[in-house]
């Protein structure tokens, strides 16, 4: 590559097309062959139009975030981590008005988790945390897990091992279960009034959930299908659209399907043959399969019709298999009308909820500074010195 300003050398193509030899071409035309085969697996019933239903549902978002080392990311055995979970706010109680879930955080401390010089005693630390947790010991957080727990049936037995192999597991089974069960937290806090049948519960991310049990996804999908509440999971980045050979059968389906109909209200159930090309194993796609991590089926959604390239502001979702059609086609009209220009498209709940429960570096200075205040107080103040010099704090 030439430094700015300075023009490439013309010369030398003729000596870089005789290294390429038609084995390279022929890879090319294989390619697009595949594309072409792939593409006509596609069946009339699989496009889904809709339109927006006269009374929709109340959508609700829920989004997480942190992880475990949010403060002193490089000094991993002092480091704290940080979880916070949050949703949108929807409307509630007259024109202008709108019920607004508090936010649930949780700190996830390492030194305690880890111990001083014990390599074996991580085990059961993770468990007595967890077991903490789920026993409505844990302020908010135990509140929530003990509503998530009386109401799914789910328990520790369901968590399997999986978070007690070490920190990253931990956090990362946590994390995903507090979001869980703020979703349940609010089907059972807060549609009294509404009803459940009458939200529509936007997750962030996929229907799966990997680290567990069988019996906690089983127990996680009896919950919902009993609740009547339609649930969706979108996702901004899956192979759907960002690998090569699936994400231009894609587009390319997108593209023919609203010149056909002359409009993009329409989702695209993605067939099998898709699915078993983009994913090695069925149980990461497959909620029907044995052992799955998967909760729903697979659907894609153009937000924006005119875009800048064929797989922009494509929405991939996950829709569990016992929503009809008619649920399919409202949860799509209502993800479209709340669509967002913002992050090359994007669903404006998700946005706000991601907004609440985001977890910024300004946030994380201001616990810094207030945790090494309180520790300045009980150490001696050489040793104060000493051990911020070692660490370079």
């Amino acid at each position: 590559m030439p430094y700015a300003g300075e023009p490439s050398n013309p010369f030398g193509v003729e000596r870089f097309l005789e290294r390429i030899d038609e084995g390279v071409v022929d890879a090319y035309c294989r390619f697009f062959d595949k594309v072409e085969d792939l593409s006509k697996t596609l069946k009339e019933e699989d496009v889904i139009p809709f339109d927006l239903p006269q009374d929709p549902p109340i959508p609700v978002a829920i989004a997480v975030d942190g992880g475990q080392s949010i403060l002193f990311r490089e000094h991993p055995f002092l480091s704290i981590g940080l979880v916070r979970v949050s949703a949108s706010p929807f409307p509630w109680g007259g024109r202008g008005k709108e019920l607004r879930f508090p936010p649930v955080e949780d700190q996830i401390a390492p030194p305690a988790l880890l111990g001083l010089g014990e390599a074996d005693g991580f085990r059961e630390r993770a468990r007595e945390a967890m077991r903490a947790r789920f026993s409505g010991e844990w302020g908010a957080v135990g509140e929530i897990l003990q509503v998530f727990s009386r109401r799914t049936k789910i328990g520790l037995q369901d968590l399997g091992t999986y978070y007690q192999k070490d920190l990253e597991g931990f956090t990362r089974v946590l994390r995903e279960v507090l979001e869980w069960a703020y979703m349940v937290w609010i089907l059972e806090g807060f549609s009294g009034a509404v009803g459940p049948s009458r939200l529509l519960l936007i997750k962030d991310g996929r229907l799966a959930q990997t680290g567990v049990e069988n019996s906690f996804r089983k127990k996680l999908k009896d919950y919902f299908a009993q609740s009547g509440a339609l649930i969706v999971g979108v996702s901004k980045r899956s192979r759907m659209v960002q690998e090569g050979l699936i994400s231009l059968v894609i587009s390319e389906w997108l593209e023919d399907q609203a010149n056909r109909l002359g409009h993009g209200r329409f989702l695209i159930r993605v067939p099998e043959e898709l699915m078993k090309e983009a994913y090695k194993y069925e149980r990461q796609w497959n909620a029907e399969a044995e052992q799955t991590f998967s909760l729903g089926r697979r659907y894609v959604l153009r937000l924006f019709e005119e875009t800048l390239e064929p797989g922009q502001a494509v929405a991939v979702l996950d829709i569990p298999e016992r929503v009809d059609e008619e649920g399919v086609k409202t949860i799509g009209a209502v993800l479209k009308e709340a669509r967002s220009a913002l992050f090359g498209g994007s669903v404006g709940y998700l946005q706000e909820a991601h907004g609440r429960a985001s977890i910024g570096e300004g946030l994380s200075q201001k616990l810094r500074r207030a945790i090494m205040e309180r520790l300045r107080e009980r150490l001696p103040e050489e040793r104060w010195w000493k051990y911020m010099r070692i660490l370079q704090v």
